[in-house]
């Protein structure tokens, strides 16, 4: 599922946005759920990406990835059936710089919390998931092993 289409843009540096997509697992869950991360009160970074990685990297489970960009202060993504009854990360990282990366400090929302249903994750500045990016979650959305 292609939320961007993957095209360019003028505030692009160069790279078409990743496409939302989610990834089979090699031992998938029988039930899994939509998960919808909305963007609110981020006008501070308008026309910023957001990256997403949801599941863990050993691509054991199913995943989901993408990049979508801030307007009007908000986004609004939905993951359809990615997230399992399992504690799984599920991270959205703000390019705060605008340089293609992720990097220590810059803006990140980050759950590990056991959901039996459908989602709603909200980025907002206040929201008690919002910390700013450690190099070890920095490292989960530079280097995200599964393609």
């Amino acid at each position: 599922m292609d939320q961007d289409g993957g095209v360019r843009d003028a505030a692009d540096t160069g790279t078409a946005l990743e496409p939302i997509r989610v990834t089979e697992g090699k031992a998938d869950a029988s039930t899994y759920y939509d998960l919808r991360f909305v963007g609110a009160r981020l006008d501070q970074y308008e026309g910023a990406v957001v990256t997403f990685r949801i599941g863990p990297t050993s691509g054991t489970s199913r995943t989901g990835t993408g990049q979508t960009r801030i307007v009007q202060g908000a986004f609004d993504v939905l993951f359809p059936d990615v997230v399992s009854a399992l504690y799984e990360p599920k991270l959205a990282h703000i390019d705060a710089d605008r340089n293609g990366m992720c990097e220590v400090g810059e803006p990140v929302f980050l759950d590990f919390a056991l959901y039996n249903n459908d989602i709603t994750l909200t980025f907002a500045p206040d929201a008690f998931q919002v910390r700013e990016a450690t190099s070890g979650m920095c490292a989960s959305v530079n280097d995200w092993p599964i393609k």
